[in-house]
C-alpha cells in the first residue's frame, strides 16, 4: 500500500498513491462489460471498438475506480492499525480532476481524520450535587385525575369542532407538486389542541363534517419531521410552495371524561382494594411524589452532565479547525475542498460541546465496560417513538402499522442507531455515577 502519513495537532493526514498497475486491468474489464450491454449505432454488442469505449464511457468509469479504490485502501490502513478517530475521513486534496483515461496517470488521495484525544479520566470525588424533590399538592393530585378521566373517558361522535380535546379525522389532499402531477390523499387525524398554528385553531373551530378548507400540514405542525411522522407525507410535498392543500373533515370525536368511581380506580391503580376516592388520591399522590422524584433525578443528571462539561473543557482538546471544515461539509468528496458555509462562533461552541459530551461518553463507556444489547436497542427504539407519537397526540388511538413503519426507517439510518445506543450508554453512566456520588437519590 503505498501511502505516507503524519499527525499535526491530533489531525492525521494520510495520502494514498494509486498508479496504472492497480487500476488499469479493472478499468478494462469494465469497458468490456460496457461494451457488450450498450448499443452504438454501427456496432454489434460487444463489438465496439476500445477506442470508442474509452472515450465516451473511460472517464466516469475511471473516475468511480478510483474514488472506490482510494476508500478501500484508506478503510485498509485504518482498520489493519486501529486507528481510533472521530468523524468520517475528509478527502482535502486530489488531483483526480485531471483524469485523463488516454494517459497512464498516478493519481494522489490526501485524507485527513482527527485522532480521538489521549485524556486522563476525572471523577467528581468530594464534589456535592444537589437533590432536591418537589412536595406533592393537591393542585397536582387533581389535575392529574382530571388528566386520567379524560384518558379513561369515551370518544364520542360529534357534528362539530368546538373543544381542544376534539380529534378530527380528516383526508389531506395535496396537487400541484413540480415533480409529480397526481394527487397525494392521506388519511389522518389530530387534536384541535395539539394544532400549533393559532390561526388553524381559529380556522378550525366551529368547522362540521364533510367541510373542506385550504389548510397546510405545517400549519398543524410546524416541524416538518413531526407533520412527515405524523400524516406520512413525503418531506420533499411539504416543502413544496406550490403544493395546494385541501383539508377535508370526515370525522369528529370528543372525549368525554369518565366518572370519578371504583371503575376508574381500577383502570388507573389495578388494584382492586382502591374503594374510594380518598384511597384513590392517596395512590395517586404517590405516583406524584415518585414523578417529582424523577424530575429532581433528571435536574440532578443535568448537573452531574455539567460537571462533566466543566472539568473536561481544557482536558480535552479538539481540533477546531478541522471540525468547522467536517461540520460544514456536504460530504467526503468535495469539488472545492476549500469553500465552507459560514458557521456563527456561538454555533461551533455548541456543537464542539455535543462532540466533548460524545467523546467523554466513549471514553467512560471503555473504562466501565458498559455494554448495549439488542434487546435493550429494540426497547428504547420502541420507547423513543412512542414519546415522539405522544407529542404529537396519539394517545390512546391505535394506528396499525405505524410504530412498524417507523421502526423500519429508524433501523435502517446508522446515525439513528447510533444515537439510541449514545443514549442507552448515556443512562447507564448517569445510574453509575447516581449510584456512586449521591446514593439518595437512587
Amino acid at each position: 500500500m503505498d501511502l505516507d502519513v503524519t499527525v499535526e495537532r491530533g489531525v492525521q493526514s494520510i495520502t494514498l498513491e494509486i498508479g496504472p498497475e492497480k487500476y488499469e486491468k479493472e478499468f478494462n474489464d469494465a469497458l468490456k462489460k460496457i461494451s457488450k450491454k450498450t448499443r452504438v449505432p454501427g456496432f454489434r454488442p460487444g463489438c465496439v471498438p476500445y477506442s470508442i469505449l474509452k472515450k465516451k464511457f473511460g472517464r466516469e468509469t475511471l473516475f468511480n475506480i478510483l474514488t472506490e479504490k482510494s476508500e478501500k485502501e484508506l478503510n485498509a490502513y485504518l482498520t489493519s492499525n486501529q486507528v481510533k478517530f472521530l468523524f468520517s475521513p475528509i478527502l482535502k486534496e486530489t488531483n483526480i480532476s485531471e483524469l485523463d483515461p488516454e494517459n497512464n496517470q498516478i493519481f494522489f488521495f490526501k485524507y485527513e481524520i482527527a485522532l480521538f484525544p489521549e485524556f486522563p479520566i476525572i471523577w467528581p470525588k468530594g464534589v456535592e450535587f444537589s437533590f432536591e424533590e418537589k412536595p406533592v399538592t393537591e393542585e397536582m393530585v387533581d389535575n392529574f385525575i382530571k388528566n386520567l378521566q379524560k384518558e379513561n373517558g369515551e370518544l364520542k361522535i360529534v357534528d362539530c369542532i368546538e373543544q381542544d380535546d376534539d380529534y378530527i379525522f380528516a383526508t389531506f389532499e395535496g396537487q400541484g407538486y413540480s415533480k409529480n402531477p397526481e394527487v397525494l390523499t392521506k388519511k389522518i387525524f389530530f387534536r384541535l389542541g395539539r394544532v400549533e398554528s393559532e390561526d388553524a385553531q381559529n380556522l378550525l373551530h366551529g368547522k362540521k363534517t364533510q367541510e373542506k378548507l385550504k389548510l397546510h400540514p405545517l400549519n398543524i405542525y410546524s416541524d416538518p419531521q413531526n407533520a412527515q411522522t405524523a400524516f406520512d407525507i413525503p418531506s420533499e410535498w411539504l416543502s413544496d410552495d406550490s403544493v395546494d392543500w385541501t383539508l377535508r373533515i370526515d370525522e369528529i370525536k370528543r372525549v368525554i371524561p369518565s366518572e370519578l368511581n371504583e371503575d376508574l380506580y381500577l383502570k388507573s391503580t389495578g388494584n382492586p382494594n382502591i374503594k374510594t376516592e380518598d384511597e384513590f388520591r392517596a395512590y395517586i399522590r404517590e405516583v406524584i411524589s415518585g414523578t417529582n422524584k424523577a424530575k429532581a433525578r433528571i435536574n440532578l443528571i443535568n448537573e452531574i452532565r455539567q460537571w462533566f462539561f466543566d472539568n473536561y473543557r481544557n482536558v480535552i482538546s479538539l481540533p477546531d479547525e478541522f471540525i468547522k471544515r467536517w461540520l460544514t461539509s456536504k460530504s467526503n468528496i468535495s469539488e472545492n475542498p476549500g469553500k465552507m458555509p459560514e458557521m456563527t462562533d456561538e454555533e461551533f461552541e455548541k456543537r464542539k460541546e455535543g462532540i466533548r459530551w460524545q467523546i467523554i461518553l466513549t471514553k467512560l463507556e471503555e473504562e466501565l465496560e458498559i455494554d448495549v444489547t439488542s434487546e435493550e436497542l429494540n426497547e428504547e427504539l420502541n420507547q423513543v417513538l412512542l414519546n415522539r407519537l405522544r407529542r404529537l397526540g396519539f394517545n390512546g388511538i391505535p394506528d396499525s402499522g405505524m410504530m412498524e413503519r417507523l421502526k423500519s426507517k429508524v433501523l435502517s439510518d446508522e446515525n439513528e442507531m447510533y444515537r439510541l445506543h449514545k443514549m442507552i450508554v448515556e443512562r447507564k453512566l448517569m445510574n453509575y455515577l447516581v449510584e456512586k456520588f449521591v446514593p439518595q437519590a437512587v
